[in-house]
């Protein structure tokens, strides 16, 4: 889809998945086209979680693509600034971020409130760094009663 189109114009020979959970989605073989999201994109993809162990490292170096998937509406918001700078200082071309409108799906810190009900148009206003040469893509996507609302912006 969207990552795969990304990578494939902006000729990207490394991603960064930021925030990647326990990375089961990196071992999971389409049945349509027999091949890991890795060999679909045909590239190596490192993985950082700071909340998983095996993926704890911090990232050293810098990517061609940053990707950050339901990660951002559940960090504190005092601390949401220096983690989207953290995202534009990894990336080389491009960075992907997609995000659930509304309340988040977890509460990551018992003591301090995430992000609960920001609009696609406050992330767009939070993730915009105007000076950034870099390819930013936003994808939001809300649940609403008709349906599910999927909206893309570059930045």
């Amino acid at each position: 889809g969207q990552i795969k189109e990304i990578i494939d114009r902006l000729r990207c020979l490394s991603a960064l998945d930021y925030g990647c959970g326990k990375g089961r989605q990196y071992e999971w073989v389409d049945p349509a086209n027999g091949l890991t999201l890795e060999q679909f994109w045909g590239l190596p993809v490192h993985r950082y979680d700071p909340a998983y162990t095996p993926f704890a490292a911090e990232p050293c170096g810098r990517f061609d693509l940053v990707i950050c998937t339901h990660v951002l509406g559940s960090i504190p918001r005092t601390d949401l600034g220096w983690v989207i700078d953290r995202l534009y200082a990894l990336a080389i071309k491009a960075i992907f971020v997609a995000e659930q409108i509304g309340e988040p799906r977890k509460r990551v810190y018992k003591d301090r409130v995430a992000m609960p009900n920001y609009s696609a148009e406050k992330w767009e206003a939070t993730l915009r760094r105007p000076d950034s040469p870099l390819e930013v893509h936003l994808l939001t996507r809300a649940r609403t009663p008709d349906g599910t609302f999927v909206k893309t912006v570059i930045l």
